[in-house]
């Protein structure tokens, strides 16, 4: 495996890994976290059953998000690796769409969600793994 292949397999299960904790947290956590807490201004005590409801189960879908997103991008590390050309626009496609869209609500919640630079740093990361796994255009000689 060459250098460039090895690390695109990196950085993709370094996000793998990341998003997967992510969801999870989202998942399984019983509750609001505290950044929630703290951009709603009360606390769980002091919300309506139902609303409360609502945000667990919206919390749930995040979390959902960022396990089918890792999941995805597990079952494509190795065809991307080795430069596949649609794998390559369907990772960038589908985690650009994604984390963009995460940026916008925790920037409109007056970025009160630490979660914000991840997803910065997940579109960094992102990038220079498309242009790292992008294969090299082959030379030709002349007169042949």
């Amino acid at each position: 495996m060459k250098k460039r292949e090895i690390a695109v397999t990196v950085i993709i299960l370094i996000m793998v890994v990341v998003g997967l904790a992510m969801g999870l947290v989202y998942l399984l956590s019983p509750s609001l976290l505290p950044y929630h807490f703290a951009f709603l201004g009360m606390t769980q005590d002091q919300m309506e059953p139902r609303t409360f409801d609502l945000l667990m189960n919206m919390k749930r879908i995040i979390g959902a998000h960022f396990v089918a997103l890792s999941l995805g991008a597990l079952l494509l590390v190795g065809r991307m690796a080795k430069g596949d050309v649609f794998v390559r626009w369907s990772i960038l496609i589908m985690v650009l769409i994604s984390q963009v869209s995460l940026i916008y609500v925790a920037y409109a919640i007056h970025n009160q969600s630490p979660v914000r630079y991840l997803n910065v740093i997940e579109i960094v990361l992102l990038l220079i793994v498309f242009f790292l796994s992008r294969n090299p255009e082959k030379k030709t000689k002349k007169g042949k």
